[in-house]
């Protein structure tokens, strides 16, 4: 019983604890032998504090209601997750943001890759958590409406790729989607350069790599 004890305090032994749980049932995906064991592992990655760098995922109330009653004794097993009525082809949110709270349950990233290995599932819509620029104490929001960048390839003045969709939250650096963009071409960052171009064809080098997106 000490030792018990000793566990649940130590928070090494906690951190210790965590990652073979994550490892037994996220990354392995080996199913909790009872429902109530597995809403026992499961209910605390829908209930996780957000900080700014992590990552949340979308499912739809109807099928986490399901398999709450499914985990009590009062219903049937949920079967695979179906977010396709959640997105467009595009991944865009179909969802108005002020419904999300009423139309989706957001769970972790761990808690995603448990219930898809479990259950199956998909599409996966995964949203970055990040800081609310000049708030302050920095406040953490969830970036539902990431930007969608098409991003092509030109080279000695001629496009010799096409344009391929890129997703990223407003949150990002001008530096990271730089290497973002050429990893799409398969081209090395440090020789690489991004422009933005509008409807009018003007072009802007996006030269500051520390500039964040959302100033853009």
């Amino acid at each position: 019983e000490e030792f018990q004890q000793w566990i649940g305090h130590h928070p090494v032994a906690v951190h210790f604890m965590d990652t073979i749980t994550r490892l037994v049932y996220a990354d392995f995906g080996i199913r909790p032998a009872t429902p109530a064991a597995e809403a026992a592992t499961l209910n605390p990655e829908a209930n996780v504090s957000v900080s700014a760098g992590s990552i949340i995922y979308l499912i739809p109330t109807s099928w986490w209601e399901q398999w709450e009653r499914f985990t009590q004794g009062t219903g049937t097993d949920p079967g695979a997750v179906d977010n396709s009525g959640l997105v467009d082809d595009a991944g865009v949110l179909t969802v108005e943001e002020r419904h999300i709270s009423r139309d989706c349950k957001l769970v972790s990233e761990d808690g995603w890759y448990m219930i898809t290995r479990w259950y199956g599932g998909s599409p996966a819509i995964p949203r970055y958590v990040v800081a609310q620029i000049g708030a302050v104490p920095c406040q953490p929001f969830i970036d539902y409406s990431p930007l969608t960048f098409r991003c092509g390839l030109e080279e000695s003045g001629s496009m010799v790729r096409d344009k391929v969709p890129l997703t990223c939250s407003k949150s990002v650096l001008v530096g990271e989607l730089v290497t973002a963009a050429a990893k799409l071409f398969d081209r090395q960052p440090n020789s690489s350069r991004l422009w933005s171009v509008d409807s009018a064809d003007n072009w802007s080098l996006l030269s500051d790599l520390e500039l964040s997106l959302i100033h853009i």
